[in-house]
């Protein structure tokens, strides 16, 4: 449970791309597989509600998945994500402080 509220304080004060960087390592951790195409997440919900946990619209969380993808750090499918590149997510989750942390460093 603490855990939980940690990431809800993290992800409201941080921009979209950093918000859906660590809701999506956050998964990856949680409920996430590995497999030889990187991180298997199977989200079991529309993109819709994955927007949502990320306090974003539909709109801007495709646009932003979109742009992973095209970077090479996600794979997308119809109700699943595939983190490719560990490092790259890490990294834009990272940019305006530790992932677990609450302090912008």
């Amino acid at each position: 449970m603490h855990e939980a509220e940690k990431l809800r304080a993290d992800l409201q004060r941080l921009p979209p791309t950093d918000r859906l960087s660590r809701l999506i390592i956050h998964l990856a951790d949680q409920v996430g597989q590995q497999r030889s195409e990187g991180i298997v997440i199977e989200l079991g919900m529309p993109r819709e509600e994955l927007a949502g946990m990320a306090a974003m619209s539909r709109s801007s969380a495709v646009a932003i998945l979109s742009r992973m993808q095209e970077q090479g750090v996600l794979g997308l499918g119809r109700n699943r994500v595939t983190v490719k590149d560990v490092a790259a997510l890490e990294t834009m989750a990272a940019r305006r402080g530790n992932p677990g942390s609450r302090r912008p460093t």
